[in-house]
C-alpha cells in the first residue's frame, strides 16, 4: 500500500471515530423526554375522570425535568393525586419517577401538552446540548376513554312532596345492590333513620312543625338531597266563609277543609272585630249585630285571599230600628218630635185661655 493511500485511510478512520464520538456525546441530550399518558373513566354523574401521568423515564446523569408549560383542551383544573403534591408549571420530576394528576371533563374527549426543561442534579443549572442550547422536550397525548362499558353507577336518591296539612312526604329510592340507611332531618332536631333494602323504596313523613325549615336527606354518610321549607301546594282547597242575614243578626260560618291546617280567621264588620281558630274539617260560627255597614271582611291566617260577605237586610224587618251609625238620626228625630209636641201643647193651652175670656164678656 503506497503512502498516499495509507494517509487517506488514516484520515477516514479519524473522521469515523470523531463521528461516533459526536454521536455518543449527543445521544444522552437527544434522548431527554417525558412520557405522557391519560386514561378516562366514567363517573356516576355522567362526566369523566381523566388520570394524567407524566414520567421521567431515565436517569441521564441525574438530570431533573421541570415543567415549563401545560396546555389543556378542557379548562377544568388538574389536581395532584397522592403521593404527587404538585401538577403544574414549576413542578420538578426527578429521574425515573412520575407525577399523577386528576381532571374531570364533561365528555369523552381530552388532550394535554406538557413542555419541560432539564436541569443538572442541583436543580438550578440548566442542562445543555453539545451546541450549547437548553435541553427541552414537549410531550402531547390524547386521553384514552373506554366508553363501551360506560354506565352511570346507581346512586340512592330522594324526592319531596308538600302536603296541604303542612307535612312533607320524603320518598326514598335505593337502586343499589345493597341495603342503605337513609337519614331524614327536619327542624327542631327531628331525625328519622330508615333502612331501605336493595332495589327498594320507602316513605318518611316529616311532621308539619318540623317541616318549616329545609329538610336534609343522607344515604350513609353522604348528603344526597335537600328541600326548601314547606310551601302550600297551589291545589290545596281554601277555607271559606258563608253569611246569613236576619233582622237582628249577621251570622258568618267559617269552614276549613279536612285536609288543611288549623287557621285563625279574623272577621271585621264595621267596628266589630272577632277572631276564631278553625280546625281542619270543622266549621265555626261568628255572630255580629247588624249595622249600616253592608259587608264583612274575612282573613284566614296563612292565606293571601281576603273574603267579603254581604249583609242583606230582609225585606220584612218592618220599622225595627238598627243599631250603629243610624242611632243618632233616630235620637234627633225623636227629640224633634218631642219639641213639636211641647209647642202644640202650649199653643192649645193659650187658645183655650183666650176662649174662656171671650165667654166671660
Amino acid at each position: 500500500m503506497n503512502r498516499p493511500t495509507k494517509r487517506l485511510l488514516a484520515l477516514a478512520g479519524s473522521a469515523l471515530v470523531g463521528a461516533f464520538g459526536a454521536i455518543a456525546l449527543a445521544s444522552p441530550a437527544q434522548a431527554h423526554h417525558n412520557d405522557l399518558v391519560g386514561k378516562g373513566v366514567c363517573q356516576a354523574d355522567g362526566q369523566f375522570e381523566v388520570i394524567w401521568k407524566v414520567t421521567h423515564p431515565d436517569s441521564w446523569g441525574g438530570r431533573i425535568a421541570k415543567i415549563t408549560n401545560i396546555t389543556k383542551s378542557v379548562s377544568t383544573d388538574i389536581q395532584p393525586v397522592a403521593p404527587t403534591t404538585s401538577f403544574g408549571v414549576g413542578t420538578f420530576i426527578p429521574p425515573k419517577t412520575s407525577i399523577v394528576g386528576r381532571q374531570i371533563v364533561p365528555t369523552a374527549s381530552a388532550s394535554l401538552t406538557v413542555a419541560a426543561q432539564w436541569f443538572e442534579a442541583d436543580g438550578k443549572t440548566p442542562a445543555k446540548h453539545p451546541n450549547g442550547k437548553d435541553i427541552t422536550h414537549t410531550a402531547r397525548a390524547n386521553a384514552m376513554f373506554d366508553v363501551t362499558s360506560c354506565e352511570p353507577k346507581p346512586i340512592p336518591s330522594a324526592t319531596f312532596l308538600n302536603n296541604c296539612d303542612g307535612t312533607v312526604k320524603v320518598h326514598l329510592i335505593n337502586p343499589t345492590s345493597k341495603a342503605v340507611d337513609f337519614t331524614v332531618k327536619g327542624g327542631d332536631n327531628w331525625t328519622k333513620t330508615v333502612n331501605v333494602a336493595a332495589k327498594g323504596e320507602a316513605d318518611v313523613v316529616v311532621p308539619a312543625e318540623n317541616a318549616k325549615v329545609a329538610i336534609v336527606v343522607s344515604a350513609g354518610k353522604d348528603e344526597i338531597a335537600k328541600s326548601p321549607p314547606w310551601a302550600r301546594p297551589s291545589e290545596c282547597p281554601k277555607p271559606t266563609p258563608l253569611g246569613e242575614s236576619t233582622c237582628d243578626k249577621f251570622t258568618i260560618q267559617l269552614s276549613n277543609p279536612e285536609e288543611g291546617q288549623s287557621t285563625e280567621a279574623t272577621v271585621t264588620y264595621g267596628t266589630q272585630v272577632k277572631k276564631v281558630t278553625v280546625a281542619p274539617g270543622k266549621t265555626e260560627t261568628v255572630e255580629l249585630t247588624p249595622s249600616s255597614e253592608t259587608e264583612a271582611t274575612i282573613k284566614f291566617a296563612g292565606w293571601a285571599d281576603i273574603f267579603k260577605v254581604k249583609y242583606e237586610k230582609p225585606a220584612d224587618c218592618g220599622g225595627l230600628p238598627q243599631t250603629g251609625a243610624s242611632t243618632g238620626a233616630y235620637v234627633a228625630s225623636g227629640t224633634g218630635l218631642a219639641a213639636l209636641g211641647v209647642l202644640v201643647f202650649f199653643m192649645a193651652r193659650r187658645r183655650q185661655v183666650r176662649l174662656r175670656r171671650m165667654a166671660s164678656m
